[in-house]
C-alpha cells in the first residue's frame, strides 16, 4: 500500500494509524512519536531503527507505504533557495 503525504517527522499519531501501514500497530506508532518528541525529527532512517521495538522490516515497510522525513523536501527547497 501506498500512502501519499504522510511525513514521519510531522505526521500525528493518527495519520500514521489511519495509513494502516503494516507493522504500524498503534503502540508501535507511539514509540516513534515519543521518540519524535524528545529528540527531534529524525535525521535519518537509520535513526528510525534506533526506535526501541524497531528494526530494519519496519523501515521497509515505511519506506514502501511512500513515508518520507521530513528533512528530505526541506533540503531540497534549500537547494533552490540559494
Amino acid at each position: 500500500m501506498t500512502v501519499k503525504n504522510i511525513d514521519l517527522n510531522r505526521a500525528s499519531a493518527e495519520e500514521i494509524v489511519r495509513a494502516n501501514i503494516q507493522h504500524m500497530s498503534p503502540d508501535r506508532v507511539r514509540d516513534l512519536i515519543e521518540y519524535r518528541e524528545e529528540n527531534g525529527p529524525f535525521e535519518s532512517w537509520d535513526e528510525v531503527k534506533t526506535v526501541p521495538g524497531f528494526n530494519q522490516q519496519m523501515v521497509d515497510d515505511l519506506l514502501e507505504a511512500g513515508v518520507i522525513l521530513g528533512q528530505e523536501e526541506d533540503e531540497d527547497l534549500e537547494d533552490l533557495e540559494t
